[in-house]
């Protein structure tokens, strides 16, 4: 309600996860240039200590009978602004207006059919997800159903609060979905009986596999449609959706992203911004009514995320280069292959972790999975696969990967988890993992051919300072 009546008198909300730290929120408060801060009664004591001078508005305080008469706002009115991390280690405040929220009503209306729907959201008011349930789905007149923790529903709870309260349809981050369908799995739920009253199920947040997807669809039946959601938080949450029944037809282990929302446009750039040809990976750039207005208190970084669009008809059109990698499908759709920002270089080899992930999701048996690189000591740097499967070993999926990968990019290092750790709105947290148990050891013995000349001996040398690396073979 506080959402909707700050909306209404044309400013903008800005929400805060009181869990953050302090030094945090009292950053985000000065940044957005808050005005006031809205908090409920059990926060209260510590929205004052933030507050430094600002009026504390009680979400328990009587009205006080005087009508509301609506400013007059216009499109470029800010109606939000959401704090992201940021790579220099302060938070980057995305500002949205009420014309790029519009538009997500619309799209999201034509590609869902929300109308009656009671819709579960599970995303927090601090994640942009958020933003996609509630306009939308009040919106067209639909309910939306509130829990007190969300994030915190396991499968038996989801499965008795969505019969409690009539549920039809959830928005949830993957990884979360995830970790419900694999307990419903291993519960040995019968074909067709688990959520029994729900018909649409949105997730998003990371790459979902197409398995995954089937073992849903026989659980439910294959009444329940699945629409995948990608976005990021400068394109107003959602961009391109996928939806399928039960991911017929799908050939890779990943389910695509599909096709843009009506009113946005999606482009594959190569390193020179220019189009690149179907099947080729390069940098996904969105264009279109979802476009945010930029970065707040951060002008140079505007100007290098969000550029000049050079194939839209409309003077002035912009498109914010994502940082993800895509490429389209023969089908038409986009695929998501990660993030540029998830490329490593390990002794030599430029290594994309997305496309390590991708092929130990592909692994009999693995349900989930994250690569990372660690230093397991000084200067000695290993690729780590983490993972989910029980019965799954690491010498088994070292032999699958061998088939689907080049040697540099095989892990060294393979980790099975109960589960992947997750941040607070259900994306994997990769500085949660723990450090690798299994021991460091040699998976396999090699053969040294050294130096037959002293050419030979020199051109092995040059390898050797190049690549950081000593006993290299003259074979390697």
């Amino acid at each position: 309600a506080g959402l909707l009546a700050i909306v209404a008198t044309g400013a903008a909300y800005v929400p805060l996860d009181p869990a953050l730290p302090e030094a945090r929120l009292r950053f985000m408060l000065d940044d957005a240039g808050a005005i006031a801060i809205v908090a409920p009664p059990a926060l209260s004591a510590q929205a004052r200590d933030l507050a430094n001078g600002l009026p504390v508005l009680a979400t328990d305080a009587p009205a006080d009978g005087a009508p509301f008469v609506p400013p007059g706002i216009d499109g470029a009115t800010p109606a939000y602004l959401i704090y992201t991390s940021g790579s220099t280690g302060t938070p980057k405040g995305v500002g949205v207006s009420q014309a790029n929220v519009l538009h997500l009503l619309h799209a999201f209306t034509q590609v869902h059919d929300l109308a009656g729907q009671r819709v579960l959201m599970i995303p927090p008011l601090q994640f942009d997800a958020s933003v996609g349930d509630i306009f939308p789905v009040l919106g067209c007149g639909a309910t939306l159903v509130l829990h007190g923790a969300p994030n915190q529903l396991g499968a038996v709870e989801l499965q008795a609060y969505c019969a409690r309260h009539a549920v039809t349809a959830i928005d949830a981050p993957a990884a979360l979905w995830r970790r419900w369908t694999d307990a419903f799995d291993s519960a040995g739920n019968a074909t067709g009986s688990v959520l029994p009253g729900l018909r649409l199920m949105m997730f998003g947040g990371e790459a979902v596999p197409v398995e995954q997807v089937r073992r849903f669809a026989r659980l439910t039946g294959k009444r329940v449609r699945l629409v995948n959601h990608y976005g990021p938080t400068e394109a107003s949450v959602c961009a391109t959706t996928f939806s399928t029944v039960d991911g017929a037809g799908l050939e890779g282990s990943d389910l695509p992203i599909g096709q843009p929302l009506p009113g946005v446009r999606a482009y594959v750039l190569d390193r020179h911004l220019q189009l690149a040809p179907r099947g080729v990976a390069g940098e996904l750039a969105i264009g279109g009514a979802g476009v945010a207005a930029g970065y707040r208190h951060a002008p140079e970084l505007t100007a290098e995320r969000f550029v000049a669009d050079p194939w839209s008809p409309d003077a002035g059109a912009r498109l914010y280069r994502s940082g993800d990698l895509a490429r389209w499908n023969s089908d038409g759709s986009l695929q998501f292959l990660g993030r540029r920002d998830h490329q490593v270089k390990l002794r030599g080899v430029r290594i994309e972790l997305g496309e390590v992930e991708s092929a130990l999701l592909a692994c009999d048996g693995v349900q989930a999975a994250v690569a990372t690189v660690l230093e397991v000591a000084p200067g000695d740097k290993r690729l780590v696969a983490y993972f989910v499967g029980p019965g799954v070993t690491g010498a088994a999926l070292r032999a699958e990967l061998a088939a689907r990968l080049p040697d540099a990019m095989l892990p060294a290092i393979f980790e099975r988890l109960q589960a992947l750790p997750l941040t607070v709105n259900g994306k994997i947290d990769r500085r949660a993992l723990p450090a690798p148990t299994q021991a460091l050891r040699h998976l396999e013995t090699r053969r040294i051919v050294a130096p037959a000349s002293s050419t030979e001996e020199r051109v092995l040398a040059g390898w050797q300072e190049l690549l950081g690396r000593e006993g290299l073979s003259t074979d390697d």
